[in-house]
């Protein structure tokens, strides 16, 4: 009997430890907020395509601009994929908003859109200065006014972007981004498909790199 049980422990606390750290690298509106400080030079930076778009493999990022963990995966994991898959040709990232945990997600993804609107390098800039500036969930932080204040900050032109942000120009295409993640899967963020396999929570490089090898050979 003895014999019996001890063979059990390993595997429980195997599965047990696993299960911990899928909750601790996934965000969905029961989680805690959460941060750390930020990479000033992650190169995804919200681009809506990086890479050659004529590749056959493709990563598709949902991320919420609230929500901590998309931060993390931005921090710790984009800059890998994208030097050894990105920038060697073998795959391209696309980006979207999966706006879920409140008004403020939504306006955070409008204003980035807004902030496109001036250049590319206006749209990275304003995507980095909002993951800097997370301070919990609708806690105002990504107010209107504050928006506009870090437009200002980067020296946008404030005019331009106050009109877009304004006239709502973009909120039926955050929701349509919104509602195409979630009839592919995402319940939450982040969480990534490969070539439309699901990958949820901000995993490790490693994860990303099995998934990706996977579907490069299957590719071929």
């Amino acid at each position: 009997m003895e014999q019996t049980e001890n063979k059990w422990i390993v595997p429980l606390a195997i599965v047990v430890a696993g299960l911990l750290i899928a909750g601790a690298v996934f965000y969905s509106n029961k989680n805690p907020s959460g941060g750390g400080s930020a990479v000033r030079d992650n190169p995804l930076k919200r681009i809506s395509v990086l890479g050659d778009e004529k590749v056959s493999v493709s990563l598709v990022v949902y991320s919420d601009f609230q929500c901590p963990f998309c931060k993390k995966w931005h921090d710790e994991t984009a800059q890998q994929i994208i030097d050894t898959y990105v920038k060697t040709g073998k795959i391209k990232i696309e980006y979207k908003d999966f706006a879920f945990l409140g008004q403020e997600s939504v306006n955070a993804a409008r204003a980035v859109k807004c902030a496109q609107e001036q250049g590319a390098e206006s749209y990275l800039d304003y995507h980095d200065y909002l993951f800097d500036n997370q301070k919990g969930e609708n806690q105002g932080q990504f107010s209107i006014n504050n928006l506009k204040r870090f437009a200002k900050n980067l020296k946008l032109d404030t005019d331009k972007f106050n009109g877009c942000l304004d006239s709502s120009k973009y909120k039926d295409e955050v929701k349509k981004e919104t509602d195409e993640g979630k009839a592919a899967g995402v319940t939450g963020t982040p969480s990534a498909l490969i070539n439309g396999k699901l990958i949820v929570g901000a995993q490790p490089y490693e994860v990303f790199k099995t998934a990706i090898d996977e579907a490069l050979e299957a590719s071929k």
